[in-house]
């Protein structure tokens, strides 16, 4: 479910479309796109119970920015930050208490020459 949130917010933001269109993939880029690219992915959803019941879940998500320029790949790296970190409220029908920043981290996969900046997310939705 964190997903729809993800994905809400990075189609929903007009600066990171602009940067890479359509672009924008759960898990793996098409085979057929072309870069720019964004892919998300879910790492780990982590219940926390009360005495109660389940108050909340802390979702770990991993956002992925590639591009074949280094300068524009961390252009879509932060557009993804804006479009994510400290975001609350109702999104995609699931009531989310916090988005915050957990690592981020660069890299280029040398024999394609792509660049990517990794933006690790930690997410507390109810």
């Amino acid at each position: 479910m964190i997903g729809l949130v993800i994905a809400e917010l990075l189609t929903n933001s007009t600066a990171l479309t602009t940067l890479v269109g359509s672009n924008i993939y759960p898990y793996a880029i098409d085979e057929d796109a072309n870069l720019p690219a964004v892919v998300y992915m879910i790492k780990s959803i982590v219940p926390e119970y009360d005495k109660d019941c389940r108050n909340r879940d802390i979702n770990t998500v991993e956002i992925v920015s590639f591009h074949t320029s280094y300068k524009k790949c961390l252009e879509i790296s932060n557009e993804v930050r804006k479009a994510t970190e400290l975001q609350n409220g109702t999104i995609a029908g699931i009531t989310v208490a916090q988005i915050r920043v957990s690592s981020i981290s660069e890299g280029l996969d040398i024999d394609n020459n792509i660049y990517f900046s990794k933006i690790e997310l930690t997410i507390k939705s109810i």
